[in-house]
């Protein structure tokens, strides 16, 4: 019966199989049996009608998993890993960062990440869509909200998930004892080279980036940019720092301070 199946799998364990059967006793009532099959004398059993063979998964069996680093690395490429394998480790098998590293700017994605953000934005335009419908059917509705409600639908059509996990790697790097990330298959990190740039979006004058200067305040760097435009919320502007993280300026200790707060790579969203 093996052999009509076509034989084993690599990840089939080959000691024994389990055969569960039906038995009838004197008095005709069924019952049923596990047996346990040596497979290196599967030979010896012959089956009966109705018997089920189950052939065991290889214990901790987890197939091929890779991951990816780009970038500043030594040695980027893919890496095979293990079950249990971090990030940290992997590293250490690429040669570790090189001198032009940006290690507070580095991308690591996830696939399951990728695959709940898409969930997600499915949701997020099947109710988008479904309001949208309700706003046509009601009388008098404002064609302004709507021509915003569609254009918005239209954009999040586009966004594509990346799946990005804000990670500390530079705490990773120095005590990977606590703050390592256990790899999975298909994760990816990209280190990449220094910047020296602030990059200024959203309502301002001239969306534009700036050569970072130490003296300056998220205030300079969009006052550089023309400044904020009549539509700006200026309550609400946020810092997306390079690893990923956002910042408020008007709730950080940094900015009531009167201290910048700014890192190369970061970037001012008005």
């Amino acid at each position: 019966m093996i052999a009509l199946a076509g034989g084993l799998t690599d990840r089939a364990f080959s000691l024994s199989a389990e055969i569960t059967c039906y038995v009838i006793d004197d008095k005709q009532q069924q019952s049923i049996e596990h047996l346990n099959v040596n497979l290196a004398n599967s030979n010896s059993y012959l089956l009966t009608a109705e018997d089920s063979i189950h052939i065991k998964q290889l214990p901790n069996w987890k197939g091929t998993a890779t991951v990816e680093l780009e970038g500043e690395v030594v040695f980027p490429g893919s890496y095979t890993i293990q079950r249990g394998e971090t990030l940290s480790q992997v590293i250490q098998r690429a040669g570790g960062l090189n001198q032009y590293a940006f290690v507070e700017a580095s991308i690591f994605s996830r696939q399951e990440l990728r695959d709940l953000e898409a969930l997600r934005l499915s949701e997020l335009q099947q109710q988008l869509e479904a309001d949208i419908a309700a706003t046509n059917i009601q009388e008098g509705a404002d064609n302004i909200a709507q021509d915003e409600a569609e254009q918005l639908l239209k954009s999040m059509e586009e966004i594509r998930p990346t799946g990005r996990m804000v990670i500390d790697l530079a705490s990773i790097v120095e005590q990977p004892d606590s703050n390592d990330v256990v790899l999975k298959d298909g994760d990816r990190l990209i280190v990449p080279m220094q910047r020296q740039t602030i990059t200024v979006v959203g309502e301002v004058q001239h969306a534009t980036s700036h050569l970072f200067q130490q003296k300056l305040s998220v205030n300079d760097y969009i006052e550089r940019s023309g400044g904020t435009t009549i539509k700006a919320d200026k309550k609400r502007i946020y810092v997306v720092r390079a690893n990923g993280s956002v910042f408020l300026p008007s709730e950080s200790r940094w900015f009531r301070r009167g201290e910048t707060g700014i890192q190369p790579g970061d970037t001012v969203v008005v």
